[in-house]
């Protein structure tokens, strides 16, 4: 049997910087708290056509373009690594001849064994190969429409039929009401209440489905900036975090960003973004609200740590009547995200969903075109 040798400390050392050196297709760069560079490898030196000694002793501000630095980006990054321990983005660098390209990195926060950031390590892959096919993919996602004929017109016909029972039940209301029968019948008449307002709120979730999938949703749109929506739709949502437990932190860049948008509308989106990571998250659990730019689109993550989505979940998260745990209490009929997905690209984004499985918590991620996107198009 051949004896396997124990590689030494030193031994490991040496393939780390050997990996790191020969991985000629990433950047890797190592940083002190504050963001200057204190080691790069020879891919950084390639792909950003600068000398390492060049690199080293600058912030990393450098490789980013003006607008982001306008906008704090390079900031940004650090804030949200301090806070959740890794920040990912697709978004455009420059090399040092000022050349742009696009490229896919995370930066992570380096903690000693007390939890003290001791600095950062960023890594970042050129990806301007795959650039044009990914706007491609992303202009050409619509909503599959292979409706079901039959099941149109069956929600239609019973949206209308369940409004004609509300005036019945609200005249049976009032008529309880005004006789002020006692106790029994007052009890009654609010749980008939309760009811009524659920089936109402269903009811409407079914029919603005319908008029999504009709497109006779109209948006009246406005310069908007996203940081006071977000805002907004954490407070719409803050006792129900409350009453769960539930903790949300909300990550954005200092500088103003504006989409051109629905308010209202936009608001729902992230509000049942927000409301359905807070009905998946634990008691005691965590949810980031994470907003960054990358190229010329507003980015929104909203992520938890609660149960996460199987695997086999994910391609019809966003169809009407999925619900990823049938057996749960919830009473929706799983309208939510399908509703979001429909608002998002009405607003001409994107959103997606991914999870690493049951458990693991998942992140929704909203694209939505700026206003008025600042300075030249990458080539």
């Amino acid at each position: 049997m051949q004896n396997i040798l124990t590689p030494t400390q030193d031994d490991i050392d040496s393939m780390l910087r050997l990996l790191a050196d020969q991985a000629g297709e990433h950047a890797i760069f190592l940083m002190d708290p504050k963001g200057t560079v204190l080691w790069c490898n020879s891919g950084a030196e390639r792909i950003f056509n600068a000398s390492r000694e060049s690199l080293v002793g600058e912030t990393l501000a450098r490789i980013f373009v003006s607008e982001d630095r306008d906008r704090g980006i390079d900031e940004l990054e650090r804030v949200v690594a301090s806070a959740s321990a890794i920040s990912e983005d697709d978004r455009w660098h420059v090399r040092a001849d000022g050349s742009r390209f696009w490229s896919s990195g995370a930066l992570l926060a380096l903690r000693d064994q007390g939890g003290r950031i001791v600095g950062y390590g960023k890594i970042l892959r050129d990806r301007t190969d795959s650039k044009e096919q990914h706007e491609f993919m992303s202009n050409s996602l619509r909503e599959l429409q292979a409706r079901n004929e039959s099941k149109d017109l069956a929600i239609t016909k019973i949206s209308h039929e369940l409004r004609n029972v509300f005036a019945g039940i609200n005249m049976g209301l009032q008529l309880i009401a005004q006789r002020q029968a006692g106790a029994v019948q007052s009890d009654v008449a609010e749980l008939m209440r309760q009811q009524l307002e659920l089936v109402q709120r269903l009811t409407e979730d079914l029919l603005d489905a319908k008029r999504l999938n009709a497109s006779k949703v109209t948006l009246n749109r406005e310069k908007i900036v996203l940081q006071d929506v977000l805002h907004d739709a954490c407070m719409q949502l803050q006792l129900r975090c409350q009453e769960r437990s539930v903790a949300i932190q909300r990550l954005t860049p200092p500088a103003p960003v504006e989409v051109s948008a629905d308010r209202i509308r936009l608001q729902q989106i992230f509000a049942n973004l927000l409301d359905n990571a807070i009905k998946y998250t634990q008691p005691g659990g965590h949810i980031w609200l994470k907003m960054t730019i990358e190229d010329h689109d507003a980015v929104v993550h909203v992520e938890d740590n609660g149960k996460g989505i199987p695997p086999d979940m994910l391609s019809q998260i966003f169809e009407m009547f999925t619900q990823v745990d049938p057996n749960s209490s919830s009473r929706g009929l799983g309208l939510g995200l399908a509703l979001v997905h429909e608002l998002v690209q009405l607003h001409g984004g994107s959103v997606q969903a991914t999870s690493k499985g049951v458990g693991m918590g998942s992140e929704f991620t909203v694209r939505l075109p700026m206003a008025h996107p600042e300075g030249p198009h990458a080539p």
